[in-house]
């Protein structure tokens, strides 16, 4: 017992250790890609654009990239016209490479086109100026900050009525001001806005406002110090997506997006880095080897990432600060029941239970508070309520155009009781999956019972050649545990490619009813599959081992079904959750980081081998052009000049 205690508390270090290695690493690599990133952009070609110009609130560049096939290009321009051509046909033949090239730059925005090396594919860059953008922002009524200082002026001064400037449209919110009706005797006004019961002492009535842009009023705005611009590099993403998807009649480029993404047209759309913005807003905050978890610039990450990475870093803040809490109270129980005989029924572990119900509640509840807050400040309180249909909602098959009985308008209906035949297949599905998962979990304690138990009423010969190779008892248990680490991670891939399709298959209309419903799936799932064999081993496995009409003798059936250590399924159940936890963090973090810093090591190797065949090249074109010149001016010496014969 204590020897599997102390194997655990190294394993625990050892991938503590381990964990501290790969942040190293992870942070050496992002912090070379954001340098190499600058050292690239300085010395390329495009460094000398006069685009960025903050001086005119412009302080950006290339934004959003597209990367088109042209294999296909000016193959259905000269093939010969179908009477009914295929949808990708028609699609590639409406949208070629030259023709998104003309239709976005009649939409305004700027682009840098070039081919791939294996001319396979091209890489469209695409940026918009400051005029274009405020342009379209004003069209679609993007939601940007206001200018905190600006909101408490006009607040303050109100407005005047344009037909009499006597009377007010909005009256000042400030003390001291005269007021004249009719032009008579003017009545001193108190009417400043003033929190006297200290209902909101965190922000004031001017802070973290949020409206619909006017172009008029661009002065109302906040400018952003990383571009000298009221756009962040999120909200130029958003606007340059919605030019790109906008009807060409009204401005747009026209593009079909996600069709032409659907259909391999176009390979990958996706959003640039700014390295200056990236510099400048994360890299000396973020990007550090030490930081405690309540103190990261979560307003940067909101600024450069947008506002659902931006709450996903809030919630691990606030989710691994609950946990120092829990760690510290669970650290001492466990060495309570570590030093206490009793170790199963130590005293200490009725109260850590009754603690971590109250943990659970109070994290949840604070969360909720948070979670409000960030709303409020970051302006998405109401998101779900402005937000738009998916893409993919109008081109469904069932999914009609019929006039609102609200209002008569033309708006896009899919039947509920197609939703809900839907759904009820999605369920079975689920269902099926988490069946096969308990399948799976029972097929693997029978494992355990075939390497644990090595004669059964004859069944099994311990004198065999089979089991004299099989692993000790000793390391059965963490077998068992990384079997089932396999099987949670292979459940889990395969669940999640199923749970997508079984989503899209739904037809949600909005992109957050997608999301929960997804979430919804997986959570159902992952709960079953991560602790199925936990449940099986605390719960189940004793009250097997004591029912009766079992199939074997009794005598048998308890050597079968018992948990190691004279029955203390409580050990055991420890031995699983330690590998079971060890191995998907170490797994995860390996895959995560370990990989993708392979991959970029390989990389970077890559290009410093070209960078130094090219020195190689250039310094011996130099010495060719030095030994050619030695040659011509030898020559020069001891030839005689060209004289012309005399007549």
């Amino acid at each position: 017992m204590q020897s599997r205690r102390l194997v655990i508390w190294v394993v625990q270090l050892v991938v503590i250790v381990l964990m501290m290695v790969l942040l190293k690493l992870l942070l050496q690599m992002a912090n070379e890609f954001i340098e190499g990133r600058e050292t690239r952009r300085s010395s390329s070609p495009q460094a000398k654009d006069n685009f960025r110009n903050r001086d005119e609130g412009q302080g950006w560049s290339w934004d959003f990239a597209v990367v088109v096939n042209v294999e296909d290009e000016g193959h259905f321009e000269a093939a010969p016209r179908r009477s009914s051509p295929l949808p990708r046909e028609q699609l590639a033949r409406k949208h070629s490479l030259r023709k998104m090239l003309v239709a976005m730059r009649g939409a305004g925005l700027e682009t840098y086109a070039y081919k791939s090396r294996n001319l396979e594919f091209a890489i469209v860059l695409i940026r918009g100026s400051a005029a274009v953008l405020k342009k379209h922002a004003d069209a679609i009524d993007l939601k940007v900050k206001l200018n905190e200082a600006e909101v408490r002026n006009r607040i303050s001064e109100g407005l005047r009525d344009a037909n009499d400037p006597n009377e007010f449209v909005v009256y000042p919110r400030k003390d001291g001001w005269t007021y004249r009706k009719g032009g008579g005797e003017g009545l001193v006004m108190e009417t400043a806005i003033r929190d006297s019961e200290g209902q909101a002492p965190l922000y004031g009535y001017f802070e973290h406002a949020y409206g619909r842009y006017d172009q008029p009023n661009d002065a109302l705005y906040l400018k952003r110090a990383s571009s000298n611009s009221i756009f962040r590099g999120v909200d130029r993403v958003k606007v340059i997506l919605s030019l790109l998807t906008w009807p060409q009649k009204q401005g747009g480029a026209g593009l079909p997006l996600e069709k032409l993404l659907a259909t391999k047209l176009v390979r990958a759309a996706f959003p640039l880095h700014d390295g200056d913005e990236l510099c400048n807003l994360l890299k000396k905050k973020w990007l550090v080897y030490w930081a405690w978890p309540w103190d990261q610039p979560f307003d940067r990450v909101k600024d450069y990432f947008g506002e659902k990475v931006g709450l996903y870093f809030v919630f691990l803040s606030h989710y691994t600060t609950f946990l120092l809490y829990a760690s510290v109270v669970g650290v001492g129980v466990y060495a309570h029941s570590a030093v206490d005989v009793r170790r199963e029924n130590a005293p200490s572990v009725p109260f850590f239970c009754v603690f971590m119900s109250l943990w659970t509640t109070t994290f949840l509840e604070f969360w909720k508070r948070k979670q409000a807050r960030y709303a409020m400040v970051w302006g998405m309180a109401g998101f779900e309520e402005e937000e738009k249909d998916r893409p993919e909602f109008a081109d469904d098959r069932a999914t009609v155009m019929i006039h609102s009985p609200v209002d008569g308008e033309e708006v896009t209906y899919f039947p509920p009781d197609i939703r809900a035949r839907r759904v009820v297949v999605s369920s079975l599905v689920t269902g099926v999956a988490i069946l096969a998962v308990c399948v799976a979990v029972y097929s693997i304690f029978f494992l355990d019972i075939f390497l644990s138990r090595p004669s059964i009423d004859g069944r099994l010969d311990p004198t065999r050649v089979v089991w004299k190779r099989l692993p000790s008892f000793k390391l059965k248990g963490t077998i068992i545990g990384l079997a089932s680490t396999v099987q949670i991670l292979i459940m889990e891939n395969l669940y999640f490619a199923v749970a997508k399709a079984l989503n899209d298959y739904e037809n949600h209309r909005s992109e957050t009813q997608y999301e929960d419903a997804l979430i919804a799936k997986t959570f159902i799932f992952t709960f079953v599959n991560a602790y199925a064999s936990f449940v099986y081993t605390a719960f189940i496995r004793r009250v097997q081992t004591n029912e009766p009409n079992a199939g074997w003798p009794a005598n048998n059936r308890r050597r079968l079904f018992r948990c190691r250590d004279e029955g203390n399924c409580m050990a055991e159940l420890q031995t699983q959750l330690s590998t079971i936890f060890l191995s998907r963090v170490l797994i995860s973090n390996l895959k995560e980081v370990l990989v993708p810093y392979y991959f970029w090591a390989r990389r970077l190797r890559r290009r410093q081998d070209m960078d130094d065949a090219i020195r190689k090249h250039r310094r011996r074109r130099r010495r060719r052009q030095q030994q050619q010149k030695r040659r011509r001016s030898a020559s020069s010496k001891t030839t005689p000049p060209f004289t012309k014969k005399k007549e």
